[in-house]
């Protein structure tokens, strides 16, 4: 391991924890303004956008369970070690989208949460 214990739970707990307030914050800022906004023009297709707002807080749920699972255990398999490599590339490469838009919050769970998990899984 790369950092002690100490850190690596520190590290995992701020990751876990920005995940969490992403959940929180992107529910509540889709159920009040941008689901209202979106039912207001009576189309399916926004109705799906909607829908799709609020189920994106699955992949922050699952990021939570597997950073529960590598402090826990560890990175034991290769499926770990890709998961891990698939949660913070793919959050990275989001993130730069997101900052080319223009958005800075959505950095906290793109760029920040998959960093400080990477540095306390190494």
């Amino acid at each position: 391991m790369l950092l002690p214990q100490t850190w690596r739970v520190g590290l995992m707990s701020l990751g876990i924890g920005l995940n969490a307030f992403t959940i929180v914050v992107h529910t509540a800022y889709g159920f009040n303004p941008i689901l209202p906004k979106l039912a207001s023009h009576k189309n399916t297709l926004y109705d799906v956008v909607g829908v799709c707002f609020i189920h994106l807080m699955v992949l922050p749920a699952i990021s939570i369970i597997l950073q529960l699972k590598w402090l826990q255990f560890g990175l034991n398999t290769p499926y770990d070690e890709a998961l891990l490599g698939s949660y913070v590339l793919g959050n990275l490469g989001f993130g730069a989208w997101y900052y080319a838009l223009g958005a800075r919050a959505p950095l906290l769970s793109t760029v920040a949460s998959p960093i400080v998990t990477l540095l306390s899984a190494l």
